[in-house]
């Protein structure tokens, strides 16, 4: 079973909350008395209060919907990250998670449903992109999945490092500048010599149209840079 504490957060107004138990995170009833005194379903020693929460019915009681509704979603959440393939169910599932209120989750929580949006929109752009491109141009195991984002960048290694046309592409330095920039955020951050001079070239010919680029390109040099630059050398 996922460990449900470590992304979900208990609403403040339900009838229990996160607590500890033989030093171990376990759901407690809101009068827990933290003293044991019965021993509880699961083998240890609760309160009076906590083992009325285990034995009640409906949705006051955790162990009924709350614990192993959570553990399915997180546990699905979790395999979505190796799959190589995502399935119409897969992105359901996302897009339900995505669509979740931000108070049920901490950090770590968060973080899931930041992946499953990422999930949905990259689903939404390959399905758009796959009514363009030739019958059999995006591999899927079945008629209604996608590659995954782990396999769709696999595919693209194996380009990079067998497909010149792919490796010596303005397109894959632009990708190279990002990676880059999002891994190692620096005042000046280091960019592949063609990006560079494909920036300070549409820079030459139209100040806003190299704003306008680089902003949709998300990895452009700073203004302040590119006059630094071309102060020191003319754009090839």
């Amino acid at each position: 079973m996922v460990l449900v504490h470590h992304y979900v957060l208990v609403d403040e107004s339900s009838k229990y909350k996160w607590g500890f138990n033989f030093a171990r995170p376990s759901i407690v009833s809101q009068q827990c008395t933290g003293i044991g005194l019965m021993t509880a379903l699961d083998g240890g020693l609760a309160c009076n209060a906590c083992i009325d929460l285990r034995v009640a019915r409906g949705g006051s009681n955790p162990g009924s919907r709350f614990l192993p509704n959570w553990s399915i979603i997180l546990k699905k959440c979790i395999e979505r990250r190796t799959r190589d393939a995502l399935t119409e169910i897969d992105i359901e599932d996302a897009e339900r998670l995505m669509h979740t209120k931000d108070i049920c989750f901490n950090e770590r929580g968060m973080v899931l449903k930041e992946e499953a949006s990422a999930q949905v929109k990259y689903a939404q752009r390959m399905r758009r992109l796959s009514k363009i491109l030739p019958t059999g141009s995006i591999k899927v195991i079945t008629p209604r999945s996608i590659p995954s984002p782990k396999s769709f960048f696999l595919i693209a290694h194996d380009l990079y490092l067998n497909n010149p046309t792919f490796s010596k592409s303005i397109l894959t330095s632009l990708m190279e500048s990002m990676v880059t920039q999002m891994t190692n955020p620096t005042k000046s951050p280091k960019i592949e010599a063609r990006a560079m001079n494909f920036f300070r070239y549409i820079a030459t010919v139209s100040p806003q149209a190299a704003e306008l680029v680089g902003a949709n390109l998300g990895s452009a040099p700073s203004k302040r840079w590119m006059r630094a630059l071309n102060a020191r050398m003319p754009a090839k």
